[in-house]
């Protein structure tokens, strides 16, 4: 797997001679690309991804690095930079859920990866024998109503089994799931401390039942199979 993409450090004061580096990374796997400088900047002809497993979920980080008397020094960074998979939605809208399609499921329609080091948002893997799977996650009831609903079971209770549920970073991805949540349930329950189980399973009930009642997710899919009746 190849990336593109381009990095644009105008008007932060840098050395226009500072090197620039792109690193992609995933736990402890890390792959560098030296990519020219400040004032002229320039990806390597070969970007290919061949020290990582891309088969998982991966990150890039942006360093500029100024060398003065034999040594270098760090004077700019950018971290935990999420790509874009072809064919994902552009523009600034920060999706809570990344979906991808991938050939490998282990013959599963659809799985969710959940990275146990917090720094990775959750990714919805559907299989790409599946013609047409992500427009179809954006635009298909039927795939939206089956699949949903238990992925967002799966994200909430991964964040209570293994994320800081009750003190996320603030612009975290649990942060971000957590106040959806909240959002979802119109604020009626607060979210619970993690401490038991059981009120963290009602919880997580209420939040897919607001999901799924604020979309009409039942009601849809009911119209569809009288529509395929009627047809």
């Amino acid at each position: 797997m190849k990336f593109i993409g381009h990095v644009d450090l105008s008007g932060l004061g840098l050395a226009e001679a500072a090197q620039v580096i792109i690193e992609a990374y995933h736990k402890e796997s890390t792959q560098r690309f030296e990519c020219g400088t400040v004032g002229q900047f320039r990806l390597p002809d070969d970007t290919t991804l061949t020290e990582l497993d891309v088969a998982g979920s991966y990150l890039f980080r942006v360093k500029v690095v100024n060398s003065e008397n034999n040594e270098s020094k760090l004077i700019a960074s950018a971290e935990k930079i999420q790509p874009k998979e072809p064919g994902e939605p552009g523009g600034n809208r920060d999706f809570l859920l990344k979906v991808v399609t991938r050939e490998d499921t282990g013959g599963i329609p659809w799985k969710l990866e959940l990275e146990p080091d917090g720094e990775v948002k959750p990714v919805l893997v559907v299989s790409n024998k599946i013609p047409g799977a992500q427009e179809k996650m954006r635009t298909n009831v039927i795939f939206r109503a089956l699949i949903l609903p238990p992925a967002i079971r799966e994200v909430l209770g991964f964040i209570f089994q293994y994320g800081d549920s009750k003190d996320p970073e603030e612009n975290s991805w649990q942060s971000k799931w957590l106040r959806f949540a909240s959002e979802v349930t119109s604020g009626d329950k607060e979210v619970p401390d993690g401490d038991d189980d059981a009120i963290v399973s009602d919880w997580i009930n209420d939040v897919v039942a607001g999901f799924s009642m604020r979309h009409d997710l039942c009601d849809k899919l009911a119209l569809v199979e009288e529509v395929t009746k009627d047809a």
